[in-house]
């Protein structure tokens, strides 16, 4: 019993230091979330702190536990690469870059980081005026 009134006396406390924002996104944006979470096998509510943390420049959100449950306690460091996309993208890499000379390999190396960056330019903005719409 003891135990019980501890525990309680613990959430008490923990609810008093934590905020409480609703969300209310369309049904649709909903869905987009919750696989996106699921993708990087986050909870929701951790992977849209993730977000939110990189979108504002935040400080103290490079990681967001997940306190939901245990089977998503998996810590990612904010807006990086889950690591199963993490393993697929080394493996076409790794492809790419043994089918390439030696000789070219800077060549191919400053492709890539284009093609990184046009596609983080092309798709950043689009994304996050998707979220920042279903949310107001």
């Amino acid at each position: 019993m003891a135990t019980k009134e501890a525990h309680s006396r613990a959430n008490i406390e923990y609810n008093r230091r934590q905020d409480n924002i609703m969300i209310r996104p369309s049904k649709e944006m909903g869905a987009i979330i919750r696989q996106s979470a699921a993708a990087e096998n986050m909870s929701v509510q951790g992977y849209v702190l993730q977000t939110l943390y990189a979108r504002t420049g935040a400080t103290g959100g490079g990681v967001v536990k997940n306190p939901e449950t245990s089977s998503l306690s998996l810590e990612q460091r904010s807006c990086l690469i889950s690591p199963d996309r993490e393993k697929i993208l080394r493996d076409i890499l790794q492809d790419i870059v043994l089918n390439t000379a030696p000789g070219e390999r800077t060549a191919l190396s400053e492709m890539l980081v284009q093609i990184i960056n046009e596609s983080v330019e092309q798709n950043a903005d689009s994304v996050y005026q998707t979220m920042t719409d279903s949310l107001l």
